[in-house]
């Protein structure tokens, strides 16, 4: 895994991983196991908040994010923006305007670490995009 980190470095690579629930890199804590076997500042991370909630744990959503960004705050360099809902026992990815994701707690954890963090809508269409990217504006100010 060293590896990585050297090849990136020696070619001026930047590598984002993020992790998700069903993804090889599960949870925050794999992440922050990935760092440090990799231990290069060249790999980072895009943080998917929706990407860590279950329908068993959407509802504590706060004290999860709350807990990546303890673990793995620093290294964060992307935020992707998507929302969902819950249907039929799921949860169902959405545009950012239309869900259950509380961006305020997201944005007041990294806005303090990351001022200038870019932020990459995912699941967002027409005609949602321009409600978006408002409503996301107007919390981050807000924070």
């Amino acid at each position: 895994m060293r590896e990585l980190g050297e090849e990136a470095e020696r070619f001026g690579v930047i590598v984002g991983i993020e992790a998700g629930v069903n993804h090889p890199v599960y949870s925050p804590k794999t992440l922050e196991r990935l760092l440090d076997e990799v231990a290069s500042n060249n790999l980072q991370i895009i943080f998917d908040p929706v990407n860590l909630l279950t329908i068993d744990n959407y509802g504590d959503q706060e004290a999860i994010f709350q807990h990546a960004f303890e673990l793995i705050g620093d290294r964060i360099a992307i935020l992707h923006a998507k929302d969902f809902l819950v249907e039929e026992g799921e949860l169902k990815t959405v545009a950012v305007v239309q869900g259950l994701l509380n961006y305020e707690a997201v944005f007041r954890m990294i806005k303090p670490r990351k001022p200038y963090i870019q932020i990459l809508m995912e699941s967002v269409k027409d005609p949602f995009i321009t409600s978006s990217v408002t409503y996301l504006q107007c919390i981050y100010n807000e924070v």
